[in-house]
């Protein structure tokens, strides 16, 4: 039966055998009923799981949201938002007139008075200029200016009243003060002009002044009296001209004109009076007395002019005191003044004071008005009423409930000024007596009426919009809690769980508390540094992870910041943990790079500038990442200090230069001077050695040559053929040019391959051996004799003194003609010589080698620079070396063959006796005549072994691969075609050629076998000392077969095969007159006959059969040989074949020519062994010329496996002059009478 997963986990799979196969829910997610299914429900928005394996998701606390599903965490309400419920989806905007501005708020907080704002708002604006706000406000409110509130600056909690004096100012938003000439009575947004008649001399006047008679208002700032000649009655605006009749005025300031006396009248100014007066005119102000002998005064309520006989009643609204000029209009009462009685002709008008609660402009008013205006009141003789200030309230005073003053607002009330009562504060708010607005308490506070300020809500109670007093704190359900001064109770924080003994929340177990008072108290229950939250636990951080901070975040990746980088444990607590693993390293970028070929990863946690260097290996500096091989291995012996990398003596990039006192070895070691020296002692010797050998060797040739001339003069004959001396002589050259090349390849190998893999004794075997390169600079260690000897130098002492040496030889050689064979023989060996090594050194001029540290040096010497101003002239020195060396010279000998071709192709005696010729013999002798050309296929040979193989990537698998084909490839074709005259110099140089094979495949061996086993040494030993042996045992084999092997019979098969076919074409064509085919095939080649066989068979017609007997010669050798070709079949039309049996007895000769073919005598008669004798062309009679389309025989001659020159239609010709038969092919190509057929 199968079992369900747990709660919290799921399986996607089916044929799960283990509990171990059930996954765990991720994050997210969660399960809460075991086998389930397939997935993990996600958690329903407002809910969260914040690790994997959850059972049920958790609601999100107050003040956070979950707005998806799926939730791995909860989000905190932003800034300007709320949620005061658990499990919110979305958090609520703040009201309008509220604010939060911070994340995970549980109620928004009231904006202060002043300031106002929007919905959903992090934060309150303060009120412009000119408007002000109520606490709570959604919007600020504008002042009234043309009522004369204004509110200057920003953050207004109430308007100010511009009161008597002061006007609205609604630019700048301030109470400013009427300016002269203007006045106010408060509350409005401009002040007035004084009236016609009143003047005003100073600012913030609240009523304008009249002028007294006489004067009338200068520009509304003050009164000027009227000048001599005019007068102004009261409150009049201007001054009036005395025009009337007899009228003037003869004072300043006059409130009337007089009258000019009888007997006088006015001057022409009207300002007096001229004549002598007849009879007295009463004056102005008075009467004639009834007996006209005097006068008197005008009674009050009337006046005169001057002479009148009465005084004039004043009219109505006027009135005048005693002995008035003029009537006076009846006076207003005062600003604060009501009139009580209105005035008559003799009485003023009487007015009295306002008391205080009442205010008048005064004027004809009767009473005072009541200030009953919102806020209004007034002080006794107020003009106008004033308005309650801010924090402040009209105070009423007697029954009559007259507003008589102000009084400050009481504790917990306010007045935003204007009203005429205090505002009591809302609950939770409090004020101070005179406050214009009160003070909410805000969430989690309550109103402290000892403090008169709020007070934290105690612990374990809350208010979510402030509280009146101590009780307005709720206290906190059964299993929640809260902290001093919360608006909310909540149960424990995340990660927490209540104890009902310390009435406090505590962490669970595996986490800690940060942030937390001396008491236990506040703080967070988190995990610690190296853990991370998976399920409801703390957990150690996992390998390749790290966290430095406490938190239930999860732990960084080391990948993140280094990658690819690991930690050696889990629960990582900081960065430097993670480190590369094995194999790898920091590159200080930020990544770990696994380590290249050349770095010794011994450690874990590598950086670049910690790298440490194998052996054979190199950098440029400590923050290189181009780890590069050593092209001499030994020269690098590794570590960590650049400096350090060198061995002793070397130093330069790659270890390549060497140190003062030292010199570079033929494997480019730097050895020190001292050692140099023995070494070139031991090479000087082994130079002796061999010059001693060859000495003696021929001593031995002479003394042999000699006994061989003593025994033929004591046996009366005559020797034939050159001397045992001379053949001897000239085996020892030809070898010795095949052992020397191959030597010279072999000993140029280390310079060609830096770092050439070889055995230390077999290395060192090569090191005497150094003298087969013919470099003075090597030889002799120049460096220790010649400080800055750099390789441009070595290449112009290498090349120039060669050149010089040949020209003269070449041009003494022209100069003496008897020497000349010799002379050009030696120009021609000293290119043959030097050609490999100077080629060589003259490809080691053009390769260069970029370093990533931006340099860029010659391959071949690092101590030169490729960006060198030299450089370009050195390059085209080079160029102009590989023209004259390593092409020049090879197409020279090219030249010099094909020119001669024909002549070298003749038999070996008759060229031997072309001086010309032979002084050309050093690039032919050597070979067969059909392989005149190989001299030029063996100097490319070296060519390519050296001075190509050196163009190769340096010590690259690619170099040694090469150098391996080209000596496989050059051994096949060696063995194949067999291009030398002896036997002898064929097998020699095929083994050269193995030799060199077994040197390649030893080097690669090597190169790739990374690390040796114990005991490995003792085999590598054991290579070197077989290489060496393979030098050592072509040696011998050379020396003893030039002496022992003085008959050799395997030179140029084709010779006597040519010869043979000739006889036998002509028996068959002359007998039979018959088309034939002659077939010869090579046999055994270390046969007496030089493996040579005869076949002949019929295409047609009748042959009769007997057993014939063919005699022929070794033309090199002077041997004779005999064979029996057996009948051919008569008649038969199908082709059958003969084989030619082996030669018999050999019989020597002692005339030479032609041979012919013929019959053995039946009884054996004839010479020795009954053959045939030969008879010289001269004795032979001619067969007759052969008659048209007679005569003709297809010859096709095979040896071994691969067709020589003689392969083709060849047709036998009659030679007239030499009376012998000859032949030529289809394009033409003749033998002659005394030379055979291919030879």
């Amino acid at each position: 039966m199968c079992a369900d997963c747990g709660e919290g986990k799921y399986l996607d799979f089916t044929g799960a055998v283990a509990e171990t196969q059930c996954k765990v829910c991720p994050m997210g997610k969660y399960n809460d009923v075991p086998g389930l299914g397939t997935v993990c429900p996600d958690c329903q928005k407002g809910k969260y799981a914040p690790a994997t394996g959850y059972t049920s998701c958790t609601n999100c606390i107050v003040g956070t949201y979950a707005s998806d599903d799926g939730s791995t965490e909860c989000t905190q309400c932003e800034e300007g938002k709320h949620s005061g419920v658990h499990g919110s989806e979305t958090c609520d905007d703040c009201a309008a007139g509220t604010f939060t501005d911070y994340r995970g708020a549980v109620v928004c907080i009231f904006c202060s008075g002043g300031k106002y704002s929007s919905e959903g708002a992090s934060v309150c604006l303060d009120c412009g200029q000119g408007t002000y706000s109520n606490p709570g406000s959604a919007s600020c409110d504008t002042c009234e200016h043309t009522q004369g509130f204004v509110a200057n600056g920003e953050g207004n909690i109430q308007c100010e009243y511009c009161g008597i004096g002061k006007y609205a100012d609604t630019t700048t938003h301030e109470c400013k003060s009427c300016m002269q000439g203007k006045y106010s009575v408060g509350g409005v947004n401009e002040c007035l002009d004084c009236e016609s008649g009143k003047f005003n001399l100073n600012d913030g006047a609240s009523s304008c002044t009249t002028c007294e008679p006489g004067s009338v208002p200068n520009g509304a700032t003050g009164c000027t009296q009227c000048i001599a000649g005019k007068y102004a009655a009261f409150g009049a605006s201007s001054c009036s001209d005395c025009g009337g009749e007899g009228q003037f005025s003869s004072s300043a300031g006059a409130a009337s004109c007089s009258t000019a006396a009888v007997g006088t009248k006015p001057n022409l100014s009207r300002n007096d009076q001229t004549g002598l007066p007849f009879c007295k005119t009463a004056p102005a102000g008075t009467k004639p007395t009834p007996d006209r002998q005097g006068t008197e005064i005008c009674s009050p309520g009337k006046y005169s002019i001057g002479g009148n006989d009465e005084c004039s009643e004043c009219g109505v609204g006027k009135t005048s005191d005693a002995g008035a000029i003029g009537c006076r209009t009846c006076a207003t009462c005062g600003l604060g003044k009501y009139q009580i009685a209105e005035c008559t002709a003799n009485t003023e008008t009487e007015c009295g004071d306002c008391v205080a609660g009442k205010a008048s402009m005064g004027g004809t008013v009767s009473e005072c008005a009541r200030c009953d205006g919102p806020g209004e009141y007034s002080e006794p003789m107020a003009s106008v009423c004033k308005t309650a200030p801010a924090g402040y309230k009209p105070m009423v005073t007697g029954d009559d409930g007259l507003k008589t003053g102000i009084e400050m607002c009481l504790k917990n009330t306010f007045s935003i000024g204007a009203t005429d009562e205090c505002t009591n504060c809302a609950p939770g708010g409090h004020s101070n007596p005179g406050d214009s607005a009160c003070d909410q308490c805000l969430t989690g506070k309550y109103y402290n009426e000892q403090t008169n300020d709020c007070t934290l809500c105690p612990k374990n109670t809350f208010s979510i919009n402030g509280a009146s007093d101590s009780n307005g704190c709720t206290p906190c359900a059964s299993g929640e809690h809260s902290l001093e001064g919360s608006g909310y109770c909540q149960a424990c924080p995340q990660y927490m769980e209540y104890d009902e003994t310390t009435k406090k929340c505590v962490c669970l177990a595996s986490f800690i508390r940060v942030g937390s008072d001396g008491d236990g108290n506040g703080g967070t229950c988190t995990c610690k540094p190296g853990e991370t939250l998976m399920g409801t636990t703390c957990q150690p951080c996992e390998e390749a992870k790290w966290k430095a901070e406490e938190g239930v975040t999860s732990c960084n990746l080391c990948e993140d910041t280094l990658k690819g980088a690991i930690t050696e444990f889990t629960g990582s607590q900081d960065i430097t943990d993670c480190e590369c693993p094995s194999r790898t390293f920091d590159n200080l970028k930020g990544t770990c790079v696994v380590i290249v070929d050349g770095v010794d990863a011994v450690n874990d946690g590598m950086t670049l500038t910690g790298l440490i260097m194998e052996p054979g290996f190199w950098r440029t500096g400590p923050r290189s990442v181009d780890v590069r091989e050593c092209p001499v291995s030994d020269a690098c012996i590794g570590g960590n200090e650049t400096k350090a990398y060198c061995r002793d003596g070397h130093n330069g990039p790659y270890c390549n230069l060497c140190e003062d006192g030292y010199a570079k070895d033929p494997f480019l070691l730097c050895q020190s001077c001292d050692e140099s020296g023995e070494s070139v002692a031991i090479t000087a010797a082994v130079l002796v050695a061999i010059a001693l050998a060859l000495a003696g060797a021929t001593y031995l040739m002479k003394r042999g040559a000699k006994k061989e001339e003593e025994r033929l003069s004591r046996e009366g004959q005559a020797r034939s053929g050159e001397s045992t001396y001379k053949r001897a002589r000239r085996r020892l050259k030809n070898g010795g040019k095949i052992i020397f090349s191959g030597a010279q390849i072999s000993v140029s190998l280390p310079r060609v391959i830096p770092s050439f893999p070889m055995p230390e004794n077999f290395k060192e075997t090569l090191r005497t051996m150094r003298f087969f390169n013919l470099s003075v600079i090597e030889m002799f260690s120049m460096g220790c004799w010649t400080a800055n000897f750099n390789v441009y130098y070595q290449v112009l002492v290498m090349t120039v003194p060669i050149i010089v040496i040949c020209v003269l030889l070449l041009f003494m050689g022209l100069a003496i003609r008897e020497h000349r064979q010799g002379l050009f023989t030696i120009a021609i060996a000293v290119t043959y010589l030097t050609l490999p090594t100077i080629t060589t050194m003259i490809f080691s001029l053009f390769p260069c080698d970029d370093l990533d540290d931006g340099g860029r040096y010659l391959r071949s010497d690092y101590s030169i620079r490729c960006d060198g101003e030299e450089r370009t002239g050195w390059v085209v020195f080079g160029l102009i070396m590989i023209l004259v060396f390593p092409i020049g010279v090879t197409s020279a000998y090219w030249m010099l063959l094909w020119a001669d071709r024909k002549k070298i192709q003749q038999p070996v005696e008759v060229r031997e006796e072309d001086e010309e010729l032979m002084t050309k013999a050093f690039l032919f002798e050597p070979y067969k005549p059909e392989y005149w050309y190989f001299e030029v296929v063996e100097t490319a040979r070296r060519l390519m072994m050296t001075g190509f193989l050196s163009t190769i990537e340096p010590g690259s698998f690619v170099q040694l691969s090469s150098g391996l084909l080209m000596s496989i490839g050059y051994v096949l074709y060696i063995s194949n075609v067999h291009p030398y005259v002896e036997v002898r110099d064929n097998t020699i140089a095929v083994l050269t050629g193995c030799q060199l094979v077994l040197v390649f495949v030893t080097a690669s061996f090597m190169k790739y076998q990374t690390k040796l086993e114990e005991g490995e040494a003792y085999e590598m030993q054991g290579l070197g000392v077989i290489l060496i042996l393979s030098y050592l045992v072509i040696f011998v084999l050379f020396l003893f077969w030039a002496w022992h092997q003085k008959d050799d019979t395997s030179r140029s098969s084709s010779t006597y095969a040519t010869k043979t076919i000739k006889n036998l074409g002509k028996k068959v064509v002359s007998k039979h007159g018959l088309k034939s085919v002659v077939s010869i095939r090579g046999g055994r080649k270390n046969s007496a006959s030089g493996g040579i066989e005869l076949s002949e068979r019929s295409l047609g017609g009748r042959v009769e059969e007997e057993e014939r007997v063919f005699a022929y010669e070794n033309p090199m050798t002077h041997q004779n040989f005999t064979t029996t070709i057996g009948g051919v079949s008569r008649g038969s039309e199908e082709e059958e074949e003969e084989d030619v049996k082996p030669p018999a007895i050999p019989m020597r000769v002692t005339s030479t020519g032609l041979l012919k073919l013929s019959k053995a005598d039946d009884g054996g008669g004839g010479d020795e062994a009954g053959m045939t004798g030969i008879t010289p062309p001269s004795s032979a009679p001619p067969p007759p010329p052969p008659r048209e389309n007679e005569g003709e025989i297809t010859v096709n001659v095979k040896c071994g496996t691969k067709n020589t020159r003689l392969h083709g239609e060849w047709s036998q010709m009659w030679d007239e002059e030499h009376k012998a038969p000859y032949w030529m092919n289809k394009d033409g190509v003749t033998s002659t009478w005394d030379r055979p057929l291919g030879y």
